[in-house]
């Protein structure tokens, strides 16, 4: 429609298969088009020859666009996979922690206040408990002041 000739068309069709890649799907309506375009005009815009071999190209890209994109996904989800033990093991850690503070500080904790603390996920949450853990007095009084926390923590979800 342009006023290109065939062989100009040709070049653009062969840049524009090699630079865009394809699923199967889609691959197949491309085809549909290019017939049409070409009982259109009347003439062979592409050869099958030269259809077989852009088709290859097209799966080869398709292919290699589809590792590619595993790939970044794999990346990303061992980062956040990464991040994730992480943030895991710093609660762990701090929970932990606390049990033992209380345990040098009070005696031996309870198994429900133990339970309790190991549903505390958040960190400032669980750093502002150890500061009460250290101050707190008795087990009595750190267990009162984790379960008003878990209480505010259910009421915010």
């Amino acid at each position: 429609e342009r006023g290109y000739n065939e062989e100009e068309i040709r070049q653009i069709l062969a840049f524009l298969e090699r630079a865009m890649r394809l699923p199967a799907e889609l691959e197949e309506q491309y085809e549909q088009i290019l017939e049409e375009v070409r009982r259109q005009r009347g003439g062979d815009l592409i050869s099958s020859i030269e259809r077989k071999g852009l088709r290859r190209g097209l799966l080869r890209g398709y292919r290699r666009g589809m590792r590619r994109g595993m790939q970044r996904g794999m990346q990303r989800g061992l980062e956040e996979g990464r991040q994730q033990g992480l943030q895991q093991g710093l609660q762990r850690g701090l929970q932990q922690a606390i049990v033992k503070t209380l345990q040098g500080l009070y005696g031996e904790p309870s198994e429900q206040l133990i339970q309790e603390l190991s549903q505390v996920k958040d960190t400032s949450q669980l750093l502002e408990l150890m500061e009460v853990a250290l101050h707190a007095g008795s087990l009595a009084k750190f267990h009162q002041h984790l379960r008003t926390v878990l209480a505010e923590q259910g009421a915010n979800t």
